[in-house]
């Protein structure tokens, strides 16, 4: 069974790879490299703050990170050298002499899963979650297809490969975005019990003013009879002592 499928993965990897011109040599050289897609992650900063406010937005870039991250590690540390699974390319895999090469690159030795779709479905899978916006996610879609298909012309990678990295990013931005969401939980949680500790001090302030107010009424009220009748007294007698003078 698993000579039958790698034998198909073969095939199907001869067939996509075969598909090239030299035009596409340049295009899918420079769609696989990072460099070039840094604009487009620029691009995707600012539509989160946009949407979403600055803080959130810088919440969001980490936590892709962290999904780019653990994708990449589960696939290069640690399946990578448990499997052990040469690329078409390398000079050592009996196939690499019928490998369409590019520029002469022929990557690591080892390429199951592809890092490249490991890393572009993390991050696909954990911003479509976060927006939860059609046109969005199917261009994070695009996007991780045409990066994904640039491995294979390439001749770097096998159509296993890309699936096996797509099915880490999925599990990696799946993980992610529940590390996300607890973040934020937490993050609404601190404020609402900011809010009501300002409320309870609120409501407490005008509380003891109402009460201190009632006691100095009541107060006033018990002591404005007595003197009210120890300033006639002294009224009174203050005009005695004048009259008996003259």
């Amino acid at each position: 069974m698993i000579d039958f499928l790698t034998d198909i993965d073969n095939q199907l990897m001869l067939l996509l790879n075969s598909c090239h011109n030299k035009a596409f040599d340049t295009f899918m050289y420079w769609i696989s490299t990072r460099v070039v897609w840094i604009p487009f992650y620029v691009t995707l900063l600012y539509s989160l703050h946009y949407r979403f406010g600055w803080r959130t937005a810088l919440l969001v870039g980490l936590i892709a990170g962290l999904a780019v991250a653990m994708a990449d590690q589960i696939s290069a540390t640690l399946i990578r050298p448990l499997v052990g699974r040469l690329r078409p390319s390398n000079p050592d895999n009996p196939i690499s002499p019928l490998v369409h090469i590019v520029n002469g690159y022929r990557g690591g030795s080892y390429g199951f899963p592809s890092c490249h779709a490991a890393n572009t479905v993390a991050v696909a899978t954990f911003l479509s979650l976060v927006v939860r916006v059609g046109r969005f996610s199917l261009c994070m879609i695009c996007w991780t297809i045409l990066v994904s298909y640039s491995r294979i012309y390439l001749g770097v990678h096998y159509p296993g490969d890309i699936l096996a990295g797509s099915v880490v990013g999925i599990l990696s931005g799946f993980t992610t975005y529940r590390i996300y969401r607890f973040i934020v939980s937490r993050i609404r949680h601190f404020r609402a019990t900011q809010r009501d500790m300002r409320k309870f001090l609120s409501n407490y302030e005008s509380q003891t003013l109402s009460f201190t107010g009632q006691i100095e009424f009541q107060v006033y009220k018990r002591v404005h009879p007595v003197v009210s009748i120890y300033t006639a007294a002294v009224t009174v007698l203050t005009i005695a002592l004048f009259t008996i003078r003259i």
